[in-house]
């Protein structure tokens, strides 16, 4: 009887954590297909990989520049947006907040390494928040 019962809590333990696992996948695209929120991943030489097409078109981006320019040529006229890059290329996790055309994001860099730990690349994550900025009445906790 003990082992059917182990089975059982088992059992149900796999379908806990698989629902649980659906559940952050759910959540996971709900962000990643928000159009305030755009990730990215840019390789070691500075080119983006995989650019979210959704996300561009919210930043009025075509995919096309940037599959013919890397991220130090792309933002060459943002000094801060490619001395982020740099730090990031160089293993430094960092957060910014940078204006882009007329609207403010919140840029998160994470390097990214392989399995032998060597530097492949950066992973972002970038919140838009012009209202906040533009609007802090609007979010004043006090």
């Amino acid at each position: 009887m003990e082992d059917y019962e182990l089975l059982n809590q088992i059992g149900e333990r796999l379908v806990d954590e698989h629902l649980s696992i659906k559940e952050e996948n759910f959540r996971l695209r709900q962000i990643i297909n928000n159009d305030f929120v755009i990730s990215f991943i840019i390789d070691k030489n500075g080119f983006f990989i995989l650019p979210n097409r959704k996300s561009l078109k919210v930043m009025g981006i075509q995919a096309k520049k940037l599959k013919t320019k890397n991220a130090f040529t792309f933002f060459e006229k943002n000094p801060r947006a490619v001395a982020n890059i740099r730090r990031a290329l160089k293993g430094e996790s960092l957060s910014d907040v940078l204006k882009l055309d007329r609207r403010y994001w919140k840029v998160n860099y994470q390097p990214i390494y392989d399995e032998e730990g060597k530097l492949i690349g950066i992973s972002g994550l970038s919140i838009d928040v012009t209202d906040i900025i533009c609007n802090p009445e609007t979010y004043d906790t006090d």
